[in-house]
This record gives C-alpha cells, sequence and structure tokens, in this order.
C-alpha cells in the first residue's frame, strides 16, 4: 500500500504520515486498496497532494 501511495505522490512518505495513515484503516475500517483509490482520486482528479484532504476524502467515504 505505501509503495502504490508514493507512487502516486511521487514522493516519499514521512515516518508520522505512514502512522496517520494506518490509523485510517482502522479508524475508518478502511481497506487499503480503498486508502490507495483514495490517493489517486485527490493527486490525478484533484490536483490536490496533502495528506488531510486525503483523509477528508477517506472519511467522507466511510460516511457514505
Amino acid at each position: 500500500m505505501f509503495m502504490d501511495i508514493e507512487y502516486i505522490l511521487r514522493r516519499s512518505l514521512a515516518p508520522h504520515e505512514k502512522q496517520k495513515i494506518l490509523g485510517w484503516l482502522c479508524n475508518y475500517n478502511m481497506n487499503p486498496d480503498v486508502v490507495v483509490k483514495a490517493f489517486f482520486y485527490s493527486v490525478e482528479k484533484k490536483g490536490i497532494y496533502k495528506i488531510n484532504y486525503v483523509e477528508g476524502i477517506v472519511r467522507n467515504w466511510y460516511n457514505d
């Protein structure tokens, strides 16, 4: 999962970012593939590379 996310972001993830993403898997009961798709949607469709924005996408998908 992290390799896919780093490829999408075109940079390495910091350790605290990896911790945050792992928290999403637990807090939002998300499949890692869904988290990767959220990063792809954010970067490729919206052009936004911010981790907090992706968290918002994951949270909205969880609520829906």
